[in-house]
């Protein structure tokens, strides 16, 4: 992902003026605390074991220790701080209810149990971008997760923000190698802070089986420029509507129910639910297409490699493409409003000839039949290098030489040979975990440099990697709250914030050094 990391600007103040602000934060922190210290009281949490008497149910303090049962040691899942004095209820509730808690209340792990882990997803979207008002837009879909588990537990817990599930859809089973055909879900909850959602089962998963989860689930579409959003453009004095994603580094969760961590690798078969005049792109090539109820359409894509979640991509839109091919037949298409195509010619020339440079370079082919280039008129990041569907803001992918400038066009090239570079660096090989973020970024921005040195030369773009890099990366690096290139990151806040200079700037000149 290509972020409009290259800023000078810059704040500064005295060393008198700094010495008295540092002063007051220290005072008002200072007394924060004191005040919290004194209004604190202890509060209470109920247990849910699912117990059929109340007294099989004890309350116990926030503080209070618990017993670390097998499975609170082993899952580290528990919502409430919680003990029951009969571990053998006589009676279970087997209906599917759910309750939702702040992190506050629950483990300080931000990352998912290992007891599971994905294989296979069969993914169905469909966004309704057809409303007049947009504030009436909405999607809807089913995601059915097909996973290996490792170790036993008695709980599923994936990833979910801004979701809601359809409690009639829930649905566990095991796999021909599994002797429980069905597993019961006898309630889930919601962890606000960790954007987990729980599921507790009847019966604990076995090692060495496979299970299928089933969810449905809705949400509303909105203009939020991440997840799987809705934006627009003008046509003949109108509005025109699409739907596009930006799933990096945490929003994928927001879109679909999953196991949201880079390292989770899995295959997807997506299909996206359109009306006949809309067209709509995956990260693979589409194998098929059939009716489906009140003149609707279903696209059903091939199924992809091996991938993260935050790769995942999907577009919905009226707009109209231009192809060319790799020396390899490699598909690549530019997609942008019928108005704006011309002037997708440089993107869509400069792709296939760095597509052809890259593979060379690493010799390794591209593994994907297609790649798309696709132009977002909103978007918060310059390009998303999303396996097979690289999405782009507008003004990084679209050149017109009567209007825009050379250092326009030295723009669009360079981002363009960063998101390819991603390809392989990033979606190829990905990192196991947004801590080591420098290991697609500070590649990629490395590697940007010497995909547009081999298209033109004159530009002499490495004279600028100093200007735009070393110098770029000088300022927030000597400062006391700069961070190294490796940096703690587990929180979503964290995650987002680990997207700086530093991962991009900083970790190209140190590759630099090494290459």
């Amino acid at each position: 992902m290509e972020s409009a990391r290259r800023s000078n600007d810059g704040c500064f103040v005295s060393a008198t003026t700094g010495f008295i602000l540092t002063f007051l934060a220290i005072l008002l922190a200072v007394a924060a605390g004191v005040s919290v210290y004194l209004i604190r009281q202890p509060s209470h949490v109920t247990c849910h074991c699912n117990c059929s008497n109340d007294h099989h149910r004890k309350v116990v303090k926030a503080g209070e220790n618990v017993p670390h049962t097998a499975e609170t040691q082993e899952n580290a899942t528990l919502t409430y701080k919680v003990e029951c004095a009969t571990q053998n209820c006589s009676t279970r509730n087997n209906s599917q209810s759910a309750t939702t808690t702040t992190g506050r209340e629950m483990n300080n792990s931000y990352r998912l149990p290992k007891s599971l882990s994905p294989v296979f997803y069969n993914l169905e979207i469909k966004p309704n971008i057809y409303e007049e008002d947009p504030k009436n837009f909405t999607f809807e879909g089913q995601v059915k997760i097909m996973m290996n588990c490792s170790k036993e537990t008695t709980n599923v817990t994936l990833h979910i923000n801004q979701l809601k599930l359809l409690n009639d859809s829930i649905d566990i089973k095991g796999g021909s190698d599994c002797l429980h055909p069905r597993i019961g879900v006898m309630n889930y909850e919601r962890d606000l802070e960790r954007q987990f959602v729980i599921f507790h089962l009847s019966e604990a998963l076995k090692p060495g089986c496979q299970y299928n989860l089933t969810l449905n689930f809705t949400a509303p579409l909105t203009d939020s420029l991440s997840g799987l959003f809705y934006s627009s453009y003008q046509h003949s004095g109108s509005n025109r509507y699409l739907a596009a994603t930006l799933f990096s580094p945490v929003y994928a969760r927001t879109a679909f129910p999953c196991f949201d961590e880079p390292q989770l690798k899995a295959r997807f078969a997506v299909t996206i639910v359109r009306k006949p005049n809309f067209t709509s792109l995956s990260n693979m090539d589409i194998i098929g297409t059939t009716d489906r109820p009140d003149g609707y359409v279903a696209d059903e894509y091939n199924v992809s490699p091996l991938m993260s979640t935050y790769l995942v991509a999907l577009v919905v839109s009226d707009y109209h493409q231009m192809t060319k091919y790799t020396k390899d037949g490699t598909k690549v298409r530019l997609w942008a409003p019928r108005g704006s195509l011309p002037h997708g010619e440089l993107a869509l020339d400069v792709a296939v000839k760095l597509m052809e440079f890259y593979a060379d370079h690493f010799e390794i082919p591209y593994p994907l039949p297609k790649l798309d280039f696709v132009s977002i008129p909103d978007y918060i990041v310059l390009g998303m290098e999303n396996w097979g569907l690289i999405t782009f803001k507008e003004t990084y992918l679209l050149y017109d030489p009567l209007y825009n400038s050379a250092r326009n066009k030295k723009q669009i090239v360079t981002v363009i040979a960063h998101e390819i570079a991603h390809l392989w660096f990033g979606d190829l090989v990905t990192m196991c975990w947004w801590s080591e973020l420098w290991l697609k970024e500070g590649f990629a921005s490395y590697l940007e440099y010497i995909g547009v040195h081999h298209l033109f030369k004159e530009w002499r773009v490495w004279d600028y990697f100093v200007l735009f890099d070393l110098h770029l990366v000088l300022l927030p690096d000597s400062l006391g709250n700069t961070s190294p290139i490796v940096t703690q990151a587990e929180s979503p806040t964290e995650i987002q914030m680990a997207f700086s200079a530093i991962p991009y700037s900083k970790a190209s000149m140190n590759i630099s050094l090494i290459l």
